[in-house]
């Protein structure tokens, strides 16, 4: 399965549109617009003739044939019938930011989905997400800021928070965001499917992950040992602990799994896993560099003797140690 037209889309249309901002959805067509994506833009919805001079279709029936990407913001009772519709006028990809699907137990429903979107060909993402974030598209949930360079990380994330958050920060350490996806319930496109297509782009030189459950787990490994032998793969496992996996349960339908069993063999399959969201950012800071550190010397520049001190037990609790600086270079920084 090609996901290309899912990050590259020729065109985009918005279920659920509106020249307000606001209301705990995220404006997808403005983004869009600010962000200067150049693809066709159709924004949906019956309340509205036109939004910011671009003309608004009154429903999906309306819209031309063959649309790469729907996204919708709709209430889960219509997702059937939206799903219906974009298989009607043969779109690629529908992207549910809509909630209230497994991860309230309304299973039923995500297979009806399926089984509809698989008479044409169409394919879902989520629903549950926020989506996809592709700057060499011009396209996703945020704004997209200048880059130096296309080369650098990809992420694929069951949260949308999380996956927000990653962006965010990445942005602000000025990190080279290649492609992003929030995923959410995977019903349809998985962790897997994603993992595999970002292990052939040659732009992406890592990958990062938050996984709270996989769908198929020999299909997740064998896609996970093809990924990191082409390039590192970082992941952040949620739902660790009893009452964690409880919680992903509630928020993705997540089925709770054997972390020793799991980090076993994720490592196994050349995975690097790290414990928290904030060493999951350090790490990848440390893979996108273009010089790795290797060995057990650190240097540390810092202001103030007692962040020294710190700095220094923490190195030597782990295993790491601070030679002590030539004279020569100690007048110099002097």
């Amino acid at each position: 399965m090609s996901l290309e037209k899912l990050f590259y889309p020729e065109s985009i249309a918005i279920v659920g549109a509106s020249p307000r901002i606001g209301g705990g959805k995220i404006p997808y067509f403005q983004i869009m617009k600010v962000n200067g994506y150049e693809g066709k833009l159709y924004p949906v919805n019956p309340k509205y003739d036109e939004i910011d001079g671009i003309k608004v279709y009154k429903s999906i029936e309306s819209l031309p044939e063959g649309v790469d990407l729907l996204i919708v913001s709709v209430p889960a009772e219509q997702a059937l019938g939206v799903v219906e519709k974009a298989v009607d006028r043969k779109i690629k990809f529908v992207h549910f930011f809509t909630s209230g699907f497994g991860e309230i137990g309304n299973h039923s429903l995500e297979k009806d989905l399926v089984k509809t979107a698989r008479k044409n060909g169409t394919r879902i993402v989520g629903p549950n997400c926020i989506g996809v974030y592709c700057p060499g598209a011009k396209m996703g949930f945020d704004r997209i800021p200048q880059q130096q360079k296309s080369e650098g990380v990809a992420f694929l994330g069951q949260s949308g928070g999380v996956t927000s958050n990653f962006v965010k920060v990445g942005k602000s350490r000025k990190m080279s965001l290649n492609k992003v996806v929030s995923y959410g319930n995977q019903i349809d496109v998985t962790a897997e499917d994603y993992l595999g297509y970002f292990a052939e782009d040659d732009e992406i030189k890592m990958i990062a992950c938050y996984i709270e459950d996989v769908k198929d787990g020999k299909t997740f490994l064998s896609a996970l040992k093809k990924a990191t032998q082409k390039k590192p793969v970082v992941i952040l496992k949620g739902g660790v602990t009893e009452q964690g996996a409880q919680a992903a349960a509630s928020h993705t339908g997540a089925l709770a799994s054997n972390h020793h069993l799991w980090s076993s063999v994720v490592r196994q399959h050349g995975a690097v896993l790290v414990d928290n969201f904030e060493q999951m950012m350090d790490v990848v800071m440390i893979g996108l560099g273009d010089k790795t550190p290797k060995g057990p010397r650190v240097g540390f520049l810092g202001a103030g003797g007692g962040t020294s001190v710190s700095f220094a037990d923490m190195a030597s609790l782990s295993g790491l140690s601070l030679p002590e600086l030539k004279a020569e270079t100690q007048e110099k920084i002097s």
